[in-house]
C-alpha cells in the first residue's frame, strides 16, 4: 500500500510540474499572439482571424493544463474555492461568447433564458469551467440540434440547465458517466 501511495503522490508531483513547465512557453505565445494582434495596423482580415484561432488554441491548452493541476490539487484536498462577488448570467453569457464560433459552425441555434440577474458568491473560475464542459458536450455530442439554457433564482438555489435534443446518452453506458475519464 505504501509503495502504491509512493507511485500516486509521484505522478501528482509530476504533473504538477509539467504543467507548471509547459505553462511558461505557452504564457510566452500567448503573449507574443495577443501583442501581435494589438500592435498590428495590419487590414488583413486573414491574418487577424488567424491570430485570433492561434490564441483560443493557446487559451485552451493553458486550460487543459490548469484542469491537470486541479486534478491533482483535489486528489491531494488542496483545491481552493475563491468566492467573490458573481453575477452567474454574465459567467454563462462569456461562456457562449468563448463557444460562438463552434456554435456557428456547427449550425446550432442556442437559446439562453434568464430570469434578469443572478449575483452571490461563487468562485467564477469554476462556475465558468463546469458551464463550459456542459456546453461544449452540448455542442460535440447534440448532433447540431438546438441548445436551451436557463437559469433561475428559485428561493436562494440558482437553477442552471441546459438540454439539446441530441440522441442522449445510452442507457447502458449511463452508470458511467460520472466516472473518471468517462
Amino acid at each position: 500500500i505504501e509503495d502504491l501511495e509512493d507511485s500516486i503522490r509521484m505522478r501528482d508531483e509530476f504533473i504538477s510540474v509539467a504543467s507548471h513547465e509547459l505553462r511558461t512557453p505557452l504564457t510566452k505565445v500567448l503573449l507574443h499572439l495577443q501583442l501581435m494582434k494589438k500592435n498590428s495596423d495590419l487590414s488583413n482580415e486573414k491574418l487577424m482571424k488567424s491570430l485570433d484561432v492561434s490564441e483560443a488554441a493557446a487559451k485552451e491548452l493553458a486550460g487543459i493544463m490548469d484542469n491537470l493541476v486541479d486534478v491533482t490539487r483535489l486528489r491531494l484536498g488542496k483545491l481552493e474555492i475563491k468566492r467573490t462577488k458573481t453575477n452567474v448570467c454574465n459567467v454563462v453569457k462569456n461562456v457562449i461568447t468563448k463557444f460562438k464560433d463552434e456554435i456557428r459552425l456547427g449550425g446550432i441555434s442556442l437559446h439562453f433564458h434568464h430570469e434578469g440577474d443572478i449575483i452571490g458568491y461563487w468562485d467564477q473560475v469554476r462556475l465558468e469551467q463546469l458551464i463550459s464542459n456542459l456546453l461544449s458536450n452540448a455542442i460535440k455530442y447534440g448532433n447540431s440540434s438546438p441548445i436551451r439554457m436557463e437559469l433561475k433564482l428559485l428561493e436562494e438555489n440558482v437553477i442552471f440547465s441546459i438540454a439539446d435534443e441530441g440522441p442522449g446518452i445510452p442507457y447502458d453506458l449511463q452508470p458511467r458517466i460520472f466516472e473518471r475519464f468517462e
